[in-house]
Protein backbone atom coordinates (compact mmCIF):
# COMPACT_ATOMS: atom_id res chain seq x y z
CA UNK A 1 0.00 0.00 0.00
CA UNK A 2 1.38 3.38 -0.97
CA UNK A 3 0.97 6.38 1.33
CA UNK A 4 -1.65 7.85 -0.99
CA UNK A 5 -3.80 4.71 -1.37
CA UNK A 6 -6.37 5.30 1.38
CA UNK A 7 -6.69 8.59 3.26
CA UNK A 8 -7.67 8.29 6.92
CA UNK A 9 -8.57 11.97 7.01
CA UNK A 10 -8.55 14.95 4.71
CA UNK A 11 -8.21 18.62 5.55
CA UNK A 12 -9.98 20.84 3.05
CA UNK A 13 -8.99 24.51 2.67
CA UNK A 14 -8.16 24.91 6.37
CA UNK A 15 -7.35 28.47 7.46
CA UNK A 16 -6.86 29.77 10.99
CA UNK A 17 -6.76 33.40 12.09
CA UNK A 18 -6.42 34.23 15.78
CA UNK A 19 -8.30 36.97 17.60
CA UNK A 20 -5.28 39.30 17.42
CA UNK A 21 -5.40 39.10 13.62
CA UNK A 22 -2.46 36.70 13.20
CA UNK A 23 -3.10 34.27 10.36
CA UNK A 24 -1.48 30.95 11.23
CA UNK A 25 -2.76 28.80 8.34
CA UNK A 26 -3.86 29.63 4.82
CA UNK A 27 -5.96 27.24 2.74
CA UNK A 28 -4.35 23.96 3.83
CA UNK A 29 -5.59 20.85 2.05
CA UNK A 30 -3.91 17.56 2.85
CA UNK A 31 -4.63 13.83 2.73
CA UNK A 32 -3.35 11.78 5.68
CA UNK A 33 -2.87 8.15 4.59
CA UNK A 34 -4.05 5.43 6.94
CA UNK A 35 -1.45 3.30 8.70
CA UNK A 36 1.55 5.46 7.80
CA UNK A 37 3.68 8.19 9.31
CA UNK A 38 2.97 11.61 7.81
CA UNK A 39 5.20 14.48 8.92
CA UNK A 40 4.36 18.18 8.88
CA UNK A 41 7.70 19.85 8.23
CA UNK A 42 8.38 23.56 8.22
CA UNK A 43 10.07 26.46 10.00
CA UNK A 44 9.14 27.47 13.54
CA UNK A 45 5.91 29.46 13.65
CA UNK A 46 4.54 28.16 10.34
CA UNK A 47 1.37 26.71 11.87
CA UNK A 48 2.34 23.04 12.15
CA UNK A 49 1.19 22.76 15.75
CA UNK A 50 -1.96 24.73 14.99
CA UNK A 51 -2.87 22.31 12.21
CA UNK A 52 -2.23 19.36 14.55
CA UNK A 53 -4.49 20.89 17.20
CA UNK A 54 -7.26 21.43 14.62
CA UNK A 55 -6.97 17.80 13.52
CA UNK A 56 -7.18 16.68 17.16
CA UNK A 57 -10.22 18.83 17.88
CA UNK A 58 -8.37 20.96 20.45
CA UNK A 59 -8.75 24.02 18.19
CA UNK A 60 -11.19 25.11 15.51
CA UNK A 61 -10.42 26.21 11.99
CA UNK A 62 -11.56 29.68 10.94
CA UNK A 63 -12.52 28.25 7.55
CA UNK A 64 -12.38 24.80 5.97
CA UNK A 65 -13.21 21.30 7.16
CA UNK A 66 -11.57 18.14 8.46
CA UNK A 67 -13.17 14.97 7.13
CA UNK A 68 -12.51 11.55 8.68
CA UNK A 69 -12.87 8.57 6.37
CA UNK A 70 -14.44 6.36 9.05
CA UNK A 71 -16.44 9.04 10.85
CA UNK A 72 -15.44 11.41 13.62
CA UNK A 73 -13.06 9.84 16.17
CA UNK A 74 -14.48 8.76 19.51
CA UNK A 75 -13.00 9.17 22.98
CA UNK A 76 -9.63 7.41 23.13
CA UNK A 77 -9.25 7.18 19.33
CA UNK A 78 -6.62 9.94 19.25
CA UNK A 79 -3.42 9.98 21.31
CA UNK A 80 -1.52 13.27 21.60
CA UNK A 81 2.15 13.67 22.55
CA UNK A 82 3.10 17.30 23.18
CA UNK A 83 6.44 19.09 22.89
CA UNK A 84 6.89 18.79 26.64
CA UNK A 85 6.20 15.51 28.38
CA UNK A 86 3.50 17.31 30.46
CA UNK A 87 3.66 14.80 33.30
CA UNK A 88 2.08 15.31 36.72
CA UNK A 89 5.13 15.89 38.97
CA UNK A 90 3.44 14.45 42.07
CA UNK A 91 2.39 11.23 40.31
CA UNK A 92 4.51 8.19 39.54
CA UNK A 93 4.86 6.63 36.08
CA UNK A 94 1.88 4.30 36.51
CA UNK A 95 -0.42 7.08 37.70
CA UNK A 96 0.68 9.44 34.93
CA UNK A 97 -0.28 6.83 32.36
CA UNK A 98 -3.54 6.21 34.21
CA UNK A 99 -4.62 9.85 33.72
CA UNK A 100 -6.77 9.39 30.55
CA UNK A 101 -8.51 6.42 32.18
CA UNK A 102 -9.21 8.45 35.30
CA UNK A 103 -10.77 11.17 33.14
CA UNK A 104 -13.01 8.47 31.61
CA UNK A 105 -13.91 7.19 35.11
CA UNK A 106 -12.26 3.83 34.41
CA UNK A 107 -11.17 2.04 37.56
CA UNK A 108 -7.50 1.41 38.30
CA UNK A 109 -8.13 -2.32 38.19
CA UNK A 110 -9.84 -2.18 34.79
CA UNK A 111 -7.07 0.04 33.38
CA UNK A 112 -4.17 -1.96 34.77
CA UNK A 113 -3.64 -4.35 31.84
CA UNK A 114 -3.64 -1.54 29.26
CA UNK A 115 -1.22 0.50 31.37
CA UNK A 116 1.15 -2.45 31.86
CA UNK A 117 1.07 -3.12 28.10
CA UNK A 118 1.93 0.53 27.40
CA UNK A 119 4.80 0.44 29.90
CA UNK A 120 6.17 -2.69 28.21
CA UNK A 121 5.83 -1.08 24.80
CA UNK A 122 8.08 1.86 25.73
CA UNK A 123 10.58 -0.27 27.71
CA UNK A 124 9.90 1.27 31.13
CA UNK A 125 9.45 -1.97 33.05
CA UNK A 126 10.63 -1.50 36.62
CA UNK A 127 10.05 2.26 36.61
CA UNK A 128 6.32 2.17 37.44
CA UNK A 129 6.83 3.77 40.84
CA UNK A 130 9.35 6.42 39.77
CA UNK A 131 8.34 10.09 39.70
CA UNK A 132 9.19 12.45 36.81
CA UNK A 133 12.06 14.09 38.70
CA UNK A 134 13.70 10.66 38.94
CA UNK A 135 13.67 10.16 35.16
CA UNK A 136 15.82 11.43 32.31
CA UNK A 137 14.31 13.62 29.60
CA UNK A 138 14.09 10.67 27.24
CA UNK A 139 12.37 8.51 29.85
CA UNK A 140 9.86 11.25 30.63
CA UNK A 141 8.99 11.39 26.95
CA UNK A 142 8.56 7.61 26.93
CA UNK A 143 6.01 8.00 29.73
CA UNK A 144 4.19 10.61 27.66
CA UNK A 145 4.13 8.27 24.66
CA UNK A 146 2.90 5.40 26.84
CA UNK A 147 0.09 7.59 28.19
CA UNK A 148 -0.94 8.53 24.64
CA UNK A 149 -0.94 4.88 23.54
CA UNK A 150 -2.58 3.33 26.60
CA UNK A 151 -6.13 3.84 25.28
CA UNK A 152 -5.16 2.03 22.05
CA UNK A 153 -5.75 5.00 19.72
CA UNK A 154 -5.97 4.57 15.97
CA UNK A 155 -4.21 7.92 15.45
CA UNK A 156 -1.14 9.22 17.29
CA UNK A 157 -0.42 12.95 17.01
CA UNK A 158 3.11 14.04 17.97
CA UNK A 159 4.03 17.72 18.26
CA UNK A 160 7.85 17.98 18.08
CA UNK A 161 8.19 15.46 20.93
CA UNK A 162 11.95 14.98 20.60
CA UNK A 163 13.05 18.54 19.85
CA UNK A 164 14.43 19.26 23.34
CA UNK A 165 16.44 16.02 23.61
CA UNK A 166 20.11 15.43 22.85
CA UNK A 167 20.89 13.92 19.47
CA UNK A 168 21.69 10.39 20.68
CA UNK A 169 18.48 10.19 22.71
CA UNK A 170 16.53 11.61 19.79
CA UNK A 171 17.92 8.99 17.41
CA UNK A 172 17.06 6.23 19.88
CA UNK A 173 13.51 7.48 20.32
CA UNK A 174 13.10 7.77 16.54
CA UNK A 175 13.91 4.05 16.31
CA UNK A 176 11.57 3.32 19.20
CA UNK A 177 8.75 5.20 17.50
CA UNK A 178 9.15 3.14 14.33
CA UNK A 179 9.07 -0.06 16.38
CA UNK A 180 6.05 1.06 18.40
CA UNK A 181 4.16 2.17 15.31
CA UNK A 182 4.57 -1.27 13.76
CA UNK A 183 3.54 -2.95 17.02
CA UNK A 184 0.30 -1.01 17.46
CA UNK A 185 -0.45 -0.44 13.74
CA UNK A 186 -1.66 3.13 14.14
CA UNK A 187 -1.53 6.21 11.92
CA UNK A 188 1.03 8.79 13.05
CA UNK A 189 1.00 12.52 12.28
CA UNK A 190 4.35 13.92 13.36
CA UNK A 191 5.47 17.54 13.61
CA UNK A 192 9.12 18.58 13.35
CA UNK A 193 11.38 21.25 11.89
CA UNK A 194 14.23 18.75 11.44
CA UNK A 195 14.69 17.61 7.86
CA UNK A 196 16.76 14.61 8.96
CA UNK A 197 14.17 13.43 11.47
CA UNK A 198 11.37 13.87 8.94
CA UNK A 199 13.13 11.85 6.24
CA UNK A 200 14.14 9.10 8.65
CA UNK A 201 10.65 8.60 10.12
CA UNK A 202 8.21 9.41 7.37
CA UNK A 203 6.31 7.63 4.65
CA UNK A 204 5.10 11.06 3.54
CA UNK A 205 6.28 14.61 4.24
CA UNK A 206 4.08 17.68 3.86
CA UNK A 207 6.38 20.70 3.52
CA UNK A 208 4.92 23.94 4.87
CA UNK A 209 5.73 27.55 4.08
CA UNK A 210 6.52 30.25 6.67
CA UNK A 211 3.46 31.83 8.31
CA UNK A 212 0.77 31.81 7.21
CA UNK A 213 1.35 28.10 6.74
CA UNK A 214 0.53 26.55 3.40
CA UNK A 215 1.37 23.13 1.97
CA UNK A 216 4.02 23.92 -0.64
CA UNK A 217 4.98 20.33 -1.46
CA UNK A 218 4.16 16.71 -0.61
CA UNK A 219 6.92 14.13 -0.87
CA UNK A 220 6.62 10.38 -0.44
CA UNK A 221 9.69 8.78 1.14
CA UNK A 222 10.57 5.21 0.16
CA UNK A 223 13.87 4.25 1.78
CA UNK A 224 13.05 0.69 2.82
CA UNK A 225 14.02 -0.59 6.25
CA UNK A 226 14.77 2.25 8.67
CA UNK A 227 17.85 1.49 10.76
CA UNK A 228 20.75 3.59 12.04
CA UNK A 229 22.78 2.53 8.99
CA UNK A 230 20.31 4.35 6.73
CA UNK A 231 21.51 7.75 7.97
CA UNK A 232 24.94 7.12 6.40
CA UNK A 233 23.64 6.20 2.94
CA UNK A 234 23.68 8.33 -0.19
CA UNK A 235 19.94 7.69 -0.66
CA UNK A 236 19.20 9.24 2.73
CA UNK A 237 21.44 12.23 1.98
CA UNK A 238 19.75 12.73 -1.39
CA UNK A 239 16.27 12.68 0.14
CA UNK A 240 17.35 15.16 2.83
CA UNK A 241 18.80 17.42 0.14
CA UNK A 242 15.60 17.33 -1.89
CA UNK A 243 13.46 18.21 1.12
CA UNK A 244 15.87 20.98 2.18
CA UNK A 245 15.62 22.48 -1.29
CA UNK A 246 11.81 22.47 -1.09
CA UNK A 247 12.03 24.33 2.23
CA UNK A 248 14.42 26.87 0.74
CA UNK A 249 12.12 27.45 -2.23
CA UNK A 250 9.20 27.89 0.14
CA UNK A 251 11.19 30.57 2.00
CA UNK A 252 11.72 32.63 -1.15
CA UNK A 253 9.72 35.86 -1.43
Amino acid sequence: MTPTSKPLLTTNNISRTFTDGTQALDNVSLNIPEGHITTLLGPSGCGKSTLLRIISGLDDASTGTTNWQNGAPQSGDIGFVFQDATLLPWANVWDNIYLPFRIQNTSRNDANEAIENAINLVDLNGFENHHPNQLSGGMRMRVSIARALATNPSVLLMDEPFGALDEMTRFRLNDDLLRIKEAVNCTVIFVTHSVYEAVYLSDKIAVMSPRPGRIIAEKEIDLGNRTAVLRATSEFAQSCGEISLLLTEGDAP
